[in-house]
């Protein structure tokens, strides 16, 4: 352990974990998307016929929607199955229980989701007591983490591959920060499942791979290992259901080709525009900028895993400006960046000594704390509201998300009003 847990450190854990649950499954509405369909039924298909092909469920219209596939006469997910797998325990509870797990799916996969948030929080606030970030400062960045970023907005509103990927990746940074073997087992074999979950999550795996060769190389086998038995059920499943160990790789359903779009374009439009930049929705993470300096005084190895996942996470955000879809198609807000927000917390929790010594910037990080959680309250609470497809859909009129007049944010604002009048 890097830091003595406490009676307040417990008192904090247990305050993120059922607060951020409690908040998550009583505010948000699960949002019904098609790209989750795939993740409502695995279980089902688990527990009921014992296989992961959607063979038994029967076609609206006769027509194979997008989130499936025909592969040597089985229906399959065109989407990572990950998700779906850790679905499975909050159906095998309510089948436990008698109830009907198929016609409350929404409702079962909506706690899944939920509580794969809350996780992500509770081992992110881990992390940061383990950096030796101070009580009071975790349980405010852990805040902003929950509520101040498109975590509430859109990974814990919809069974999506974002609420599996972000605990998948936030356990075993923390567990890399423990030093011990076991740990680091574990910690492959979640990194492993992440890329299996969101094949962009490479750059996480491998980032941390590098960070252990040059910084505990003693502990490259151990690692090792846990990507092995990552790797095990994921080349089952790819030649069984796939036909194909390749057929796995999922970079988008659109296909490589998808990545030509104008960088520039994507990058501006994913930090600032109106309907999709992540400081347009969460301002508050601007003051991670000023991290810097608090990370030159952690310990090396700890300082190597955070420029670890801060270097993925870059990657992944410039890949992402390259995606022809950058916004995301029909969503809110920033949600194609919900992975670089731990690196981004992380840095801010790190810049909070910095903030309280100006009472100008105490006073603005506290006006772009409250916009944040109000934007994202409004997704969470209120989406969809209109904005992806009125007037026309956003993805044949992308040129929208530069709107200030009519932007998302201003959508969800009418509906919250209509819905209260």
């Amino acid at each position: 352990m890097l830091f003595k847990t406490t009676h307040t450190d417990i008192a904090q854990g247990l305050l993120i974990l059922l607060g951020s649950l409690f908040v998550y499954t009583t505010v948000s509405t699960y949002q019904l998307v098609g790209d989750a369909r795939p993740n409502e039924l695995i279980p089902i298909s688990i527990i009921r016929e014992g296989n992961l092909d959607f063979n038994e469920f029967a076609l609206i219209g006769g027509q194979l929607p997008y989130y499936f596939k025909e592969v040597n006469g089985r229906r399959v997910s065109a989407y990572s199955p990950m998700p779906g797998f850790l679905n499975v325990p909050t159906y095998l509870v309510a089948d436990m229980l008698g109830q009907d797990i198929k016609g409350k799916r929404f409702i079962l996969s909506h706690w899944t989701t939920c509580i794969l948030c809350s996780l992500s929080a509770l081992f992110l606030w881990g992390t940061l007591r383990k950096l030796d970030v101070s009580p009071a400062t975790s349980l405010l960045s852990t805040f902003a983490y929950c509520f101040a970023t498109p975590v509430w907005s859109s990974a814990s509103v919809s069974l999506w591959q974002h609420s599996s990927s972000l605990f998948l990746l936030n356990a075993p940074i923390y567990l890399l920060l423990t030093k011990n073997k076991v740990a680091t087992v574990l910690a492959g074999l979640l990194l492993g499942a992440a890329f299996w979950c969101r094949p962009t999550n490479l750059f996480f795996l491998l980032g941390c791979v590098i960070y252990i060769i040059l910084l505990r190389r003693r502990e490259i086998l151990q690692l090792s290992g846990g990507l092995i038995l990552a790797a095990i059920p994921y080349c089952w499943y790819s030649v069984e259901y796939l036909g194909n160990v390749r057929a796995a790789r999922h970079a988008s359903i659109y296909g490589v080709d998808g990545f030509g779009g104008d960088w520039l374009m994507g990058a501006a439009g994913l930090l600032i525009s109106p309907s999709r930049g992540l400081f347009a929705f969460s301002p508050i993470l601007l003051l991670a900028l000023l991290g810097r300096s608090g990370l030159k005084q952690l310990p090396p190895d700890r300082r190597g895993l955070v420029v670890a996942i801060a270097t993925s996470s870059f990657l992944l955000f410039a890949i992402t400006a390259k995606w022809s879809f950058w916004w995301g198609g029909a969503s809110y807000g920033p949600r194609l960046l919900c992975e670089i927000v731990p690196a981004l917390i992380i840095f801010l929790a790190l810049s909070w000594k910095i903030i309280t010594k100006h009472r100008t910037l105490t006073a603005l990080s506290g006006i772009l704390l409250c916009w944040s959680v109000y934007s994202h309250f409004l997704g969470a609470r209120y989406y969809p509201c209109g904005f992806n497809s009125e007037p026309v859909m956003i993805d044949q009129a992308p040129e929208r998300l530069w709107h200030i007049r009519g932007s998302q944010i201003e959508y969800c604002v009418r509906e919250s009003f209509n819905a209260g009048s």
